[in-house]
């Protein structure tokens, strides 16, 4: 679930960094900071938006595009507003950017985990287990790069560029994945088993 990896460190951005960008790169004072509770309110929409919009696909065109249609819309308009803000040179017009950037992250991050149940119908909780570990090692490593990248370049906002590439790039990884196939097949698992089985 790579897709759910890469999902994973933009959120991380709007929960570790989102004060410091405002503050150093677009100059918020410490009573503006009210204001950044925004992208979260516009977040919360955002998910509730995604799963009515899902159960609407999953009722008219089926399974694969309810979850496929979700997450690229999600994670392009993700990554697109939020390359938007790097650009942007209002203040006000970077934090609105910045709060449709996490409603199309948000939007896209509810089909993770269903995506999960569907393609590891046996091992739901493993697969998503495996997918939440491989998130939050990423958004560690992202909070240490974004500072990083912001240090050697002097800008907050290329990190931010960087961020946006990362959640387009979830919006291809959407097109591979199939939520009416399993990973791992009947016939796989049985042969696993069996070789469990002849070892024991």
């Amino acid at each position: 679930m790579n897709e759910g990896s890469l999902g994973a460190p933009p959120y991380f951005f709007f929960v570790a960094w989102l004060h410091t960008y405002l503050v150093r790169a677009r100059n918020f004072s410490d009573r503006d900071l009210v204001l950044s509770t925004l992208p979260f309110i516009f977040g919360g929409c955002a998910n509730l938006a995604s799963g009515v919009t899902s159960d609407f696909l999953l009722k008219h065109f089926g399974l694969k595009v309810a979850r496929r249609l979700v997450g690229i819309v999600g994670a392009s308009s993700g990554g697109f507003f939020a390359g938007l803000a790097a650009f942007t040179p209002s203040k006000s017009g970077a934090l609105l950017l910045l709060c449709l950037s996490f409603a199309g992250i948000s939007f896209n991050q509810s089909m993770t985990f269903p995506i999960c149940i569907e393609v590891a119908r046996k091992f739901p909780g493993s697969m998503g287990g495996a997918m939440n570990m491989a998130a939050q090692v990423a958004s560690f490593l992202s909070g240490v790069v974004f500072g990083y990248v912001a240090k050697v370049s002097g800008s907050y906002d290329r990190p931010l560029m960087i961020m946006a590439l990362v959640v387009a790039s979830g919006a291809l990884l959407w097109f591979k994945i199939d939520p009416t196939r399993e990973l791992v097949s009947e016939e796989s698992r049985e042969l696993v088993q069996d070789a469990r089985l002849s070892v024991g």
